[in-house]
This record gives C-alpha cells, structure tokens and sequence, in this order.
C-alpha cells in the first residue's frame, strides 16, 4: 500500500460544519523530478503563510504516472477531499483519469499543466497556469519584435507537451510571416541532436549581397541537460543566433552554467520582479535553501486559490467550492487571474526571461491573445 504523508492545522472559520480535506498529487521522491519537490515546497510555504487552520492536506506520490495520479484520485474519493491539487506534468492525466474525474466530480487544481485541451474535456479541471496557447503566442510576439525572420525548431515526439507547444508556435509563426525552415525530432542524445542540428542550421538562408535574416531555434524540450544542449549548440556548431524557448527552461537553475548569445523564453514566474514576488522569494530561500522556480510559485498560487474559494464558500462540499473558484479574481505570484465562469484564466500574462551567460534577468511581462497561436 502507497505511503500518504499527512499532516493537518488547526483552527476554524465561521459556519464551515468540519475541515476541508484536500489531496495533494505531485511526483515526489519515487519520480527523482526535481520539479515535483519544488512544487511541494511551494504548497508547504503557502500552507504555512495562508495559516488556514481549517484544512487538512494529504500528499501522494504520482510518480509522474497517469496510473498512479488516478490512484491518488482514488484515494481522494475514498477520504471524501474536498479538492485536490495536481498533478503538475501533462502526462500525468490521460483520458482514463478525465473519465474518472468527470465521474467522481471532485475538483482538480493543475498548477502547471498547460496543455488546452485538457481543461476543454472536464469542467471540474481547474488551470493556474498560462496555457500553451499562450505561451506560444508570447514567445513568438518577442521573437517578431526582435526581428526574427527564420526559426529551426526542436520537439520531443514522445512528449504531449513538447508535441502540443510546438504545434501552437507554428501556428502564432505563420501569422507573424516567420518562416520554419525546419523542424527536428530530438531522439534522446545530445550528441544526435547536434548531428541532427548541424545540417538544419545549414538551411538559414544566406543572401550573397542583402544581410543574412535573424534567425532563432525554438527549443521546446523538458531535459534535465537542457543547459548542456544550450551550451553545445554555442560551443561546438558556433551558433550566434538567437536561443528561445518555452516555460520548460525554467528548470535551468540560475548560475547553473553560463550560456553565451542571446538567450529568450517565456516563464509564469520571476523572483525579483516585484516587491511581492521577492518577499515570497526571501522566505522560499530562507525555508528550503534553494531559490524557488515557477513550480514553487504556480503551487502556491493553486493553494492560494483553492483556500480563498473554501473560505467564500463557508462551506466544504465540491460543487460550492467549484462554483468560488469560477468566479474567482486573483492576483498572485504568478501574474492577475479571472476565470469569469470558466476553469482557466483568461489571457494571462506571462513574464520574458532574458539569459545572458550565468544570470537571468526580467525583460518584462507580457500579455498577448492565446488567439494568436490558435
């Protein structure tokens, strides 16, 4: 039998008739990802500062498997949760477990996954995060502004993410007039794919009299080296162009290694960006010692959410819960959210995260239509 680490606070608010039990699904140990363990800590944080005393959070571990989310939900069913938050990663939910939330009807916060059509086949999946869409139409706008006539770009097949984003910037790249001059299947190595890359560089046009077009490569990959994929296209094929990516790069630690070349991409999240944003940052550092990434921010805002609809509500029960949610205004780390009666944030900003060498810096937050990309 899986092991559930529960732990509770304590208190009440007025007319709530017992305590609201929230499930929390996350990979943890067992999954060896780095990010479920920022996101738990982010939910740890906003437990202790939301001080709602009248909840009881259990955590499960999904492993990062859809099988095991659906066990997780399962299991929320049976200790009859009010809510539950997660799972953070795209492959986590598949259609079985759309099935079965639609079914069971209990509420789901994602704070990070951000593919569209997930939130479109279940009313009772609720997003956090700014969705692909989005994401897409944000990152091709800057590269646009920048001057960007060309883009190679980089997809994992076997990832649903990386498949999906992708699909959104060429849509948001046409309407811009960038071209695709290629597209590469990322198979696992660094080593093929800088094999794979060499030749694709190759296609950016080269005018013998006009100047070449500014080009950029589009790297939409979750690799735990994706900071060495970077530093090789750099280092060994010489590449002066431009770097950018979606909010998959936020897993690049900063100072983790320094990067030459103007590098872009797109996050929820960016610790100095306001005074908001740094104290939270100051206090994650201070418990965790380490620095939060947007997991740890978009999990805290999920809680955020979630506490705030309990606590109008007055009461426990899904549905009058669901109900605050939808009709939620919030303003957290991760940027202003208005679900105006639906289960995602409409056009939510994103922030631009400018890479120069070891450091990351805020080039601004933008806010641009998900229409683009769709």
């Amino acid at each position: 039998m899986r092991r559930l680490i529960l732990f509770s606070i304590f208190g009440l608010w007025a007319c709530a008739p017992s305590k609201a039990k929230i499930m929390v699904a996350l990979p943890l140990e067992k999954s060896g990802l780095t990010y479920g363990i920022d996101a738990r800590n982010g939910i740890n944080l906003a437990i202790l500062d939301l001080a709602e005393k009248n909840t009881q959070f259990t955590y499960c571990d999904t492993e990062g498997k859809p099988e095991k989310f659906i066990e997780c939900y399962e299991e929320a069913k049976k200790q009859g949760a009010s809510a539950v938050i997660g799972p953070i990663l795209t492959r986590e939910i598949d259609d079985k477990a759309i099935e079965l939330i639609n079914k069971y009807k209990i509420p789901v916060i994602t704070p990070s996954i951000t593919t569209d059509e997930i939130f479109n086949k279940s009313e009772y999946i609720f997003a956090v995060a700014a969705s692909n869409s989005i994401i897409a139409a944000n990152l091709v706008y800057i590269l646009n502004e920048i001057g960007v006539k060309e883009v190679i770009i980089i997809k994992d097949p076997n990832n649903s993410y990386s498949v999906d984003i992708t699909e959104k910037e060429k849509k948001a790249l046409s309407k811009y007039n960038i071209a695709v001059v290629d597209e590469i299947n990322f198979r696992g190595a660094r080593a093929d794919l800088i094999n794979d890359l060499k030749a694709s560089i190759a296609k950016f046009s080269k005018p013998k009299q006009a100047p070449a077009p500014k080009t950029a490569i589009i790297i939409n990959l979750y690799a735990i080296d994706l900071d060495k994929i970077l530093l090789d296209i750099r280092n060994e094929l010489k590449y002066d162009g431009i770097l950018a990516g979606p909010d998959a790069w936020d897993e690049i630690k900063e100072q983790a290694t320094s990067i030459p070349g103007e590098n872009f991409y797109v996050a929820h999240f960016f610790p100095l960006e306001n005074q908001k944003t740094q104290q939270f940052s100051q206090r994650y550092s201070q418990q965790f010692k380490t620095i939060p990434s947007s997991w740890s921010a978009l999990t805290y805002d999920a809680v955020s959410i979630l506490i705030n609809a309990i606590r109008e509500a007055k009461a426990i029960e899904n549905q009058r819960i669901m109900l605050r949610i939808k009709y939620q205004d919030y303003d957290g780390l991760t940027g202003k959210m208005s679900y105006g009666g639906d289960n995602k944030p409409g056009d939510k900003s994103v922030v631009i995260i400018k890479y120069t060498g070891d450091k990351k810096g805020l080039l601004r937050r933008t806010t641009v239509s998900a229409t683009i990309a769709q």
